[in-house]
């Protein structure tokens, strides 16, 4: 694993906790927006972090910026990582139209 560059800890999540974060971003994604959370747990930004990385990587720019439209402002300014890939996705579909 060392030559891949994963630390036991990345490993590990790729292998057991990815699906489920994915799980947890499509119940998120498919929440009206009156109904999504307003405090998150630990496994909650973690699922959105990773459903965040795989819609970037799948070049699907509107689900991520949909998604944000429907997080608390409080959500972003605590975590900078999402604010950083929501921005970025925002730029992206603007140069696209």
């Amino acid at each position: 694993m060392r030559r891949l560059g994963l630390s036991l800890r990345e490993a590990y999540e790729r292998q057991f906790l990815l699906p489920q974060w994915l799980a947890r971003f499509e119940v998120l994604c498919n929440l009206p927006p009156g109904q999504f959370p307003t405090q998150f747990s630990r496994h909650d930004i973690d699922a959105l972090r990773a459903g965040i990385r795989k819609n970037w990587a799948e070049g699907r720019y509107a689900v991520i910026v949909e998604v944000a439209d429907k997080l608390p402002v409080v959500v972003l300014q605590q975590n900078h990582v999402l604010a950083a890939f929501i921005g970025a996705a925002r730029e992206q579909l603007r140069q696209e139209a």
